[in-house]
């Protein structure tokens, strides 16, 4: 009852403000993952997939603008995909067209949101509305790291069925302290979405300089990292790692930035020798570490047990939708959820759905190029290289390509009119 109440508040937003609601909805969505349901019972029917449902209505009714057809190969190629994937599915029509239809939607929103960041201002909002929530779940999530309670999950918990539970996942301890998930599904997305957007204020810290106080900006960054912290996770570290690599190598100026960087990171390795030693052993081996967790040889099983399954059901299309479950059923010790995207891509749409996928991120950044230009803007890209890479080592529950894909337009879409202001 509670999230039908939230969802016709949501409804008279959006009618309310069509613009705006789309572009303040894109960072919303981090709060409305797949434990947050109209209706559990098969189908389900997610929050997040009726506000696209309502976003996709007014978006025919009132928006006129053709797609761009570089994105537009991207889209249909991954469009296409889900519907290969629903007659490849080992499961019935009707358990498996929903979801993808849902899926193919909610993808659909991202273009939405393209399509009104009409001006610089639509980017400053976007970003104005990607603080106030990190910020509320940063705070929420720092109260649940000194009390080690966790209400809001705990409320969440309650409306999802006993047979249905895998939608929020407890994460249990580490360090000697329970994994902080704040909002999120899971404590893995939360310490994702930490590190996303502190890239992205480094990234545009122009912006961010007007919307945050500037002797807090600096503050505000340092418990992003202590909430990264107390999520347990190595995983975001990975995209911070990936990020600050390929900035310092492949965005050109910034000297005194890089300078302070590269500082920064030799003063980082001299302090905490111990602590970096024991992450690169927790990759490498975590058997051999404090702290439990996923490593190279608990990956190469992942693979092996996704591989045994591809030789049975094919590699060009996998198991179909929902092959990630299919294959839980039949190798859960082994197979472990699928920790990579490559993994899931592959038991569910197959080589085909590898395909799209990089094919999709290819037609983002030929789109960057187009709007841009070949020369001088790199950071979508960086974004782009840091983001594949997470994905490729863990799974995010509750950041999906559609929330990603926000980022990487405002950015494009940033530069972009920044060069017309420079112009005029």
């Amino acid at each position: 009852m509670i999230y039908l109440v939230l969802y016709i508040f949501f409804i008279l937003f959006f009618l309310k403000d069509y613009h705006k609601a789309v572009i303040i909805y894109a960072p919303l969505r981090m709060f409305l993952h797949s434990g947050i349901c109209l209706k559990f019972e098969s189908p389900n029917i997610t929050l997040d997939f009726a506000c696209c449902i309502i976003f996709l209505i007014l978006f025919l009714l009132k928006n006129k603008r053709s797609f761009p057809k570089t994105l537009l190969r991207g889209y249909i190629a991954l469009f296409v995909s889900y519907f290969i994937a629903i007659f490849a599915s080992t499961y019935s029509l009707l358990q498996v067209a929903p979801r993808m239809i849902g899926q193919a939607i909610t993808l659909f929103y991202s273009f939405i949101f393209l399509c009104e960041l009409k001006k610089m201002e639509d980017v400053k909002l976007f970003h104005k509305a990607f603080y106030v929530c990190i910020l509320v779940m940063v705070t929420y999530g720092l109260f649940e790291y000194v009390t080690q309670i966790n209400p809001v999950i705990d409320f969440e918990k309650t409306f999802i069925p006993e047979d249905d539970n895998g939608k929020i996942y407890f994460s249990g301890e580490r360090y000697g302290s329970v994994r902080c998930q704040s909002m999120m599904a899971i404590s893995i997305s939360y310490g994702a979405l930490c590190v996303i957007w502190l890239c992205v204020a480094m990234s545009f810290r122009k912006i961010y300089k007007e919307i945050v106080p500037s002797f807090f900006l600096p503050f505000f960054w340092g418990l992003i990292l202590i909430a990264t912290f107390s999520t347990g996770s190595k995983s975001p570290f990975i995209f911070l790692v990936t990020y600050l690599v390929s900035f310092f190598f492949m965005v050109s100026g910034y000297v005194r930035i890089k300078a302070a960087l590269l500082l920064g990171v030799l003063l980082f390795i001299f302090v905490f020798q111990n602590f970096i030693s024991d992450f690169i052993l927790q990759i490498t081996d975590s058997s051999q570490t404090t702290t439990a967790g996923s490593d190279i040889p608990m990956r190469i099983m992942q693979v092996t047990a996704a591989a045994n399954l591809l030789d049975q059901y094919g590699w060009l299309f996998g198991l179909g939708a929902r092959g990630v479950m299919k294959a839980n059923t039949l190798a859960a010790e082994e197979l472990l959820g699928a920790e990579s995207i490559w993994l899931q891509l592959l038991l569910e749409y197959g080589i085909v759905g590898c395909f799209t996928y990089v094919y999709m991120l290819y037609s983002v950044n030929k789109y960057k190029k187009e709007v841009i230009g070949k020369r001088g803007y790199t950071i979508p890209l960086v974004l782009i290289i840091s983001w594949v890479v997470l994905n490729t080592v863990t799974s995010l529950p509750g950041i999906d390509l559609t929330f990603f894909l926000c980022i990487i337009y405002a950015a494009i879409m940033e530069k972009r009119y920044k060069i017309k202001e420079f112009a005029l």
